[in-house]
């Protein structure tokens, strides 16, 4: 099997506003179970499954502190294919 792997990475200091403009965005695609990430030179359009693992892990180190969170699926490889599908007699026949 050959190593399909995509990623796409994001860091940059921001405001707070901004971070939870992205991340109401990122529920968003959640939600609608189509999610883009997208940089300058790098995009990848992902399809969040039924069954999510999640990961959330907070720091406090001093006067830094921290939140990491962490979602993973398995991609329901076919279901947009079916969503596409109408079965039923033809007309006229």
């Amino acid at each position: 099997m050959g190593d399909d792997k995509q990623n796409v990475k994001y860091e940059a200091k921001t405001t707070l506003d901004d971070a939870v403009t992205r991340l109401e965005e990122l529920v968003e695609g959640l939600r609608s179970r189509e999610v883009l990430l997208r940089s300058r030179s790098d995009a990848l359009r992902l399809h969040p499954g039924t069954i999510v693992s999640m990961a959330l892990e907070g720091k406090q180190k001093g006067s830094k502190e921290s939140i990491e969170i962490e979602l993973s699926w398995r991609s329901e490889a076919g279901n947009d294919a079916i969503d596409d599908l109408a079965i039923g007699k033809a007309d006229g026949e």
